[in-house]
């Protein structure tokens, strides 16, 4: 007898021949004869299917559980092996739980090993989950996967995309308004991400300007058309004022010949306030006439006010020659009179009459100027004034 093993495939089994007996049989005619003792076994196949918990997409930071389920007829110890974003091949594990994540194998090597994870129905279940694994802190698509392997079946292994997104900002408002006269741009109601900065302008009206910026009520800053506030973290008013400023005006002074104006060439003056000038005439010379934007306004006098300044002005003085005055002193001797009598002002140049009145029976006898005799008689001289 010869026993030849071999394998066969007959219908839908799987056989293999134990051994072929085959004897001489000698019972009427001559002859081999073959008995086939075969036993019959059949394929075994493994499936598996992975899910993420508590879904395959969310917004980072974002932490999954996998679970994978087996099904097919192969028996024995189930051996799990759980990527967190992979998709080559991976290693096997065995209960109770240790795994693999992105190349840390279950013997240590490339990194810790971790355990952590349940399974369910071990030995004959079906289903094992690891928990929070999975922890997503930055947006993209990452691949799970799991290989599952089980008696004489070939791994089987399944994959999750899961999607991650960012998180949306944190945001903060901010709330702008402005006092009387003037503006601020942006206005109203701001919303701001965490961490940005907002820059505002506060636009015064004619005549002020910025007073105070204020930030929740209190003052951060004095003056200024903008401000910004950096680095938002949370809600905040933003406020400013405005204070009132008189426009200013120039007023240009000036003198003619023979004299001076103080104060003299450009003055600036806020608007409703006045401004005095003085002229000082030259030696011989007054004061003739005061101009306000090349009109007269003024005759004479040493002083000039401009009131209530409400534009831009010039201001001009202009002199004129005075002669020198001279004091006549006249007298007359006894038994008669003069006239005038006493002392009389004359300006240089100018003449003045004398009439001498004498007594009865009295005559004019001499005329004298500075003690000197000028005439002999005479009732009326005339002298011209030069001293």
């Amino acid at each position: 007898m010869l026993d030849v093993p071999t394998v066969a495939t007959i219908g839908t089994g799987t056989y293999r021949f134990v051994w072929w007996k085959i004897h001489w049989d000698d019972g009427g005619d001559d002859g081999w004869s073959v008995e086939n003792y075969m036993e019959r076994t059949t394929s075994q196949n493994l499936s598996v299917s992975l899910t993420a918990q508590p879904a395959a997409s969310g917004t980072a930071p974002f932490n999954v559980s996998l679970t994978a389920e087996v099904s097919g007829t192969a028996t024995g110890t189930i051996n799990y092996t759980f990527y967190r974003n992979r998709s080559d091949g991976g290693i096997n594990i065995t209960y109770p739980n240790s795994f693999k994540i992105d190349g840390i194998n279950p013997d240590g090597t490339g990194g810790t090993v971790i355990n952590w994870g349940i399974a369910t129905g071990y030995s004959g279940g079906t289903t094992f989950t690891v928990y929070n694994v999975c922890d997503y802190s930055t947006a993209g698509t990452y691949t799970t996967k799991v290989i599952a392997e089980r008696g004489s079946a070939p791994p089987a292994e399944d994959r999750v995309s899961i999607t991650v997104t960012s998180p949306s900002p944190t945001q903060f408002t901010i709330t702008a308004s402005v006092g009387a006269n003037g503006s601020i741009s942006p206005s109203g109601t701001i919303v701001k991400n965490a961490g940005e900065s907002q820059q505002f302008t506060a636009t015064p009206s004619t005549n002020y300007v910025v007073d105070q910026w204020y930030l929740d009520g209190s003052s951060v800053q004095a003056g200024g058309t903008i401000y910004t506030l950096p680095n938002i973290h949370s809600d905040h008013t933003v406020y400013v004022t405005f204070r009132y400023v008189p426009p200013k005006y120039t007023i240009t002074a000036s003198a003619g010949a023979n004299g001076s104006i103080s104060p003299s060439s450009t003055i600036v003056k806020n608007a409703g306030e006045n401004q005095q000038f003085i002229a000082t005439p030259n030696t011989g010379y007054t004061v003739d006439t005061w101009h306000l934007d090349g009109s007269a306004d003024q005759t004479g006098g040493t002083t000039y006010t401009l009131n209530n300044i409400q534009s831009d002005y010039s201001v001009h003085v202009k002199f004129k020659s005075v002669p020198p005055e001279y004091t006549i002193i006249s007298s007359a001797g006894a038994n008669g009179s003069i006239d005038p009598s006493g002392e009389i002002l004359k300006n240089a140049g100018e003449s003045q009459q004398f009439t001498a009145t004498p007594n009865t029976n009295y005559a004019v006898d001499q005329w004298y100027v500075d003690g000197s005799s000028v005439q002999t008689g005479g009732t009326s001289p005339y002298t011209s004034v030069t001293s």
